[in-house]
């Protein structure tokens, strides 16, 4: 409620509002057309992707662990979810299908990331299904530095009121990084309005395992906060130690009771407060990596050598200083490595 009345101030108390008419019908359509332009419309994911199927929304094949997915969203219903898959694998694409199941009386979806670059790369991803999707919608970045991100095709229109900094999050789909929606549970001013967006999204977090304790301990805090606002919340990642998975079951509501190990792998987990814990086993295709250490001191020799072997391939420069890094880095940029 105070976050409604906030948001109601913010709006009637703004400049455009001074220009307009007295009269009640014109009050009406102005207070109609300023909430369908600026997003603030409530339309059930289910609305707007009820139309949609997977073909349409990508442009490959679900494979089995999408599948698998899907129909643990539609039978468990699971207030957490938990998606250990290697790399490459389709996660996010089944957790964003996922999200329009579980989300079905929530508006919109956040997709958190660790860093700015997973951030804008995703945001490119996301806005292309959109896109496909015929959902007339930008999926904007949210900065961890800044509120938008600078790439100018992501930027939402700077006259929207839901693109402010205090305003944003009510904003139905988003993409950006953790620390832009555990700003929601901050203790601050007018956190309550972020906490409005929150409550009417499905949150995904992506590579839960690249964050360290204290990060995790907050994320812990935000999904006891999503299990009090019954915001859904999909967790993906390649690997996830079988103790940090434990404790953001516990802190999505899951009791010593009901924990259940499986330390199988990939794995699709769900947490709901009526059937407690269930699995899902997925297969996935064996990978084989060659990998080759060579310890030197002459980089540029050592990179002619490589780029010689003629392979497909990545490498990687590891160093034991940050001076030594640095003069491998000016070495590398004069020797265009």
């Amino acid at each position: 409620i105070l976050s409604i009345m906030m948001a109601s101030d913010w709006i009637a108390s703004g400049e455009k509002w001074s220009k307009m008419p007295e009269h009640s019908l014109d009050r009406r359509m102005w207070a109609k057309n300023f909430i369908q332009n600026n997003q603030l419309t409530y339309i059930p994911i289910k609305e707007r992707f009820k139309n949609i199927t997977w073909d349409m929304a990508f442009e490959f094949d679900k494979n089995e662990l999408e599948t698998k997915i899907i129909d643990v969203a539609k039978n468990d219903n699971p207030s957490l979810m938990i998606v250990e898959y290697p790399c490459g694998g389709g996660k996010t694409e089944a957790s964003l299908v996922a999200s329009t199941i579980l989300g079905k009386n929530k508006s919109g979806i956040y997709i958190a990331t660790p860093t700015m670059a997973t951030a804008k790369s995703m945001a490119l991803r996301m806005n292309k299904v959109a896109k496909r999707c015929g959902l007339g919608l930008q999926i904007p970045e949210f900065d961890s530095s800044a509120i938008w991100s600078e790439t100018e095709a992501l930027k939402l229109p700077y006259y929207l009121w839901t693109s402010k900094p205090k305003t944003n999050m009510l904003y139905p789909f988003a993409v950006g990084t953790v620390d832009q929606i555990l700003k929601t549970m901050l203790y601050q001013r007018n956190a309550c309005i972020g906490l409005m967006g929150l409550s009417d999204k499905v949150l995904v977090i992506d590579e839960v395992h690249a964050y360290d304790s204290y990060m995790i301990s907050e994320i812990k805090m935000l999904l006891q906060w999503c299990r009090f606002l019954d915001v859904p919340v999909i967790l993906l990642s390649a690997t996830l130690p079988s103790v940090t998975k434990r404790e953001l079951l516990e802190a999505s509501g899951c009791t010593r009771d009901q924990f259940i190990k499986n330390d199988a792998y990939p794995l699709i987990t769900s947490y709901s407060v009526d059937k407690g814990m269930s699995f899902m086993e997925v297969s996935c295709d064996e990978r084989t990596f060659n990998i080759d250490v060579v310890e030197t001191d002459d980089y540029v020799e050592t990179w002619n050598a490589e780029l010689a072997k003629n392979y497909e391939g990545c490498t990687a420069f590891i160093e034991s200083t940050v001076n030594r890094t640095w003069r491998l880095y000016d070495e590398a940029r004069r020797n265009n490595l």
